[in-house]
């Protein structure tokens, strides 16, 4: 969700902790910045400095831009 300021500029969003944990049948569950899904904390990377200990990112579209930006890495190189 993208909010406006008067002269019409974006500002970002920042969510807190409660917005994107929950608990559900007894599985800890965390939203993804990307995909904006919950899915359980299994499925997230570690990183140590964030509050949590997970990265903000599913593991899934943190591979798909991972990939998006080797591929054009390469063809940078080809040209």
């Amino acid at each position: 969700m993208k909010l406006k300021r008067k002269d019409g500029k974006s500002v970002k969003k920042y969510y807190s902790y409660k917005e994107n944990h929950r608990v559900v049948g007894g599985v800890k569950q965390k939203r993804c910045y990307r995909c904006r899904r919950w899915k359980p904390q299994s499925l997230y990377y570690k990183r140590r400095r964030s509050k949590d200990g997970l990265y903000v990112w599913c593991k899934e579209c943190a591979n798909k831009a991972t990939n998006n930006c080797r591929r054009q890495r390469k063809l940078a190189e080809r040209k």
